[in-house]
Order: C-alpha cells, then sequence, then structure tokens
C-alpha cells in the first residue's frame, strides 16, 4: 500500500495533493537593504586599522594604541599628532623628539627620557610617569591631569600653561622651570622644589605644598587659596598679589619673601616665619590691610 507523506493528500481521483512550497524572488531593489547590513556587519567587525608596533620607521600621525615600545629608542624623531594611549614605554628614550599634538593617555611611561622634547599640547591625562625626566623639554599647554609624575624632573622646561590637576608629583623637580599659569589645583606637590620657578598667575587652589621648597620661586598673582603650605621655604620667594586665602601656613619659612598686596585672610599662620617679609598693604589674617611699608609684621 501506498504512504501518504505528511502535509500531503489524496484527491478523489487518487491523485496525490502535495503541498506548495513558496518561492521567494529576490529582486535588485529587495538585494540593497541586505547588501547594506552586510556591509555595515562587515564594517563593525574588522578592527581599526592600527600600524604595525614592530614598524621600523616611526612617523606623524602613526598609530600605536596599546603597544609595547620598551627597548626602542625614539631620540630625535617625529611622532608628532602619534596616537599611543595604553602604550608600555618605560625608560625609553623619547630625547629632542616632536610629540606635539600627540596621545600618551594612560601609558606606561616610568623612567622614560623626554629631555628637550617638543611636547605642546600632548596629552599625558592618567599615565604614570614616576622617575621620567623633561628637562629642557617645552611643554606649553600639555596635559598631564590625573597622573602619577613621583620624583619627574622638569627642570628648566618651558611649562607654561601645563595641566596638572589632581596629579601626584610627590618629590618631582621643577627648578628654574616656566610654569607661568599652569593650572596645578588639587595637585599632591608634596616635597617638591620649586627654587626659581617661573609661577606668575598659576592655579594651586588646594594644592599639597607640605615640605616642599620654592626658594626665590616667582609666585606673583598665584592662586594658593586653601593650600596646603606647611613647613614649606619660601625665603625670598615673590608672592605678590598673590592668593593664600584660607591655606595653611604653619611653620612655613617666608624669609624676606614679598607679600605686598597679597592675601592672608582665614590663612593658618602658627609658627610662621615673617623675618624681612615685605607686607605692603597685604591683607592679614584677621583681613585688615596692612599699612604701606610694612615688614615683617602687620603693623
Amino acid at each position: 500500500m501506498a504512504t501518504v507523506e505528511a502535509g500531503e493528500a489524496r484527491l478523489a481521483n487518487g491523485e496525490l495533493r502535495r503541498p506548495r512550497v513558496p518561492v521567494i524572488t529576490i529582486t535588485g531593489r529587495s538585494m540593497l537593504p541586505i547588501t547594506l547590513i552586510m556591509v555595515i556587519f562587515l564594517a563593525l567587525s574588522v578592527p581599526p586599522a592600527l600600524a604595525d608596533c614592530n614598524a621600523e620607521e616611526p612617523a606623524s600621525g602613526v598609530r600605536w594604541h596599546g603597544c609595547d615600545l620598551r627597548e626602542r629608542d625614539f631620540s630625535n624623531v617625529d611622532l608628532s599628532r602619534a596616537l599611543l594611549s595604553r602604550t608600555i614605554a618605560e625608560a625609553v628614550s623619547f630625547r629632542g623628539a616632536n610629540l606635539e599634538g600627540s596621545v600618551f593617555s594612560r601609558a606606561r611611561l616610568d623612567g622614560a627620557d623626554f629631555t628637550d622634547a617638543r611636547l605642546r599640547r600632548t596629552d599625558f591625562g592618567n599615565s604614570s610617569v614616576v622617575g621620567a625626566r623633561f628637562d629642557g623639554a617645552v611643554l606649553q599647554g600639555a596635559r598631564l591631569t590625573s597622573a602619577d609624575a613621583d620624583g619627574a624632573s622638569f627642570v628648566g622646561s618651558d611649562s607654561r600653561g601645563l595641566r596638572l590637576n589632581g596629579t601626584s608629583a610627590v618629590e618631582a623637580d621643577f627648578s628654574q622651570a616656566q610654569l607661568q599659569d599652569a593650572r596645578l589645583e588639587r595637585a599632591n606637590l608634596t616635597g617638591s622644589t620649586f627654587v626659581g620657578a617661573l609661577l606668575s598667575g598659576a592655579d594651586l587652589r588646594r594644592a599639597t605644598l607640605r615640605g616642599a621648597n620654592l626658594e626665590g620661586a616667582d609666585l606673583s598673582e598665584a592662586n594658593l587659596a586653601g593650600a596646603d603650605l606647611e613647613d614649606t621655604n619660601l625665603v625670598g620667594a615673590s608672592l605678590r598679589g598673590a592668593d593664600l586665602s584660607n591655606a595653611n601656613l604653619s611653620g612655613a619659612d617666608l624669609t624676606e619673601a614679598d607679600l605686598s598686596g597679597g592675601r592672608l585672610a582665614g590663612a593658618d599662620i602658627t609658627l610662621t616665619v615673617f623675618d624681612g617679609t615685605i607686607l605692603d598693604r597685604t591683607v592679614w589674617t584677621d583681613r585688615r590691610t596692612c599699612p604701606r611699608g610694612s615688614v615683617g609684621s602687620c603693623e
């Protein structure tokens, strides 16, 4: 006896009726959306084009995101506008290199050498540059925010407008550095050296400068409101027009410093040394203005 498959039916005349199979016809118009979907899928599945991490010839605009660059030498090369975020370049030499506009965010650069490098507008945000050297480098408008720069050296660097907001630079050396209009608010600069540094107009609000050495530094018109300057050496420093409101100056040494026109309203001056300090028209801790010609005391 003949069997009847599922979905089949037998007609009155004995013939089998099979179910109709729908035929899908794809026209050129209906193919268009499918093609677009395939193109988008392929584009998303392909990783971004990055340069070979082992490329022998570094160049401006190279994309080395996440590359391990240790044991390489980039002295005097052009790596301007390069993507170097999350790179590992500890103890690597970038001496004299052009790195203007490059991005080093979240990079590991401990012990790296950036001596005399060109670093205008370079981004080191959230990077580790512990013990790195930036001596003589040009860091105008560079960004080193929320970074770890403990023990780093910036001696003689042109760091005008440098952003160090929230950065830890404990025992870093900024001697003779140009830091005019730099932004160092909330930075931890404990034990750091700023001997002879130019910090006029710098923003140091709520910065920690405990035990720092600012002898002979120019801090005129700087904003140090709420800063922690306990036991800080400010001998011979210029603080003309500087704002030290609510700052902690306990134990600080301001011998022969110039505080003319400065503000000390609400500051803690416990055991602070004012020997020979110029206090001409300085706003004292109790908000009274010191007489013209005041030296050593607000009288």
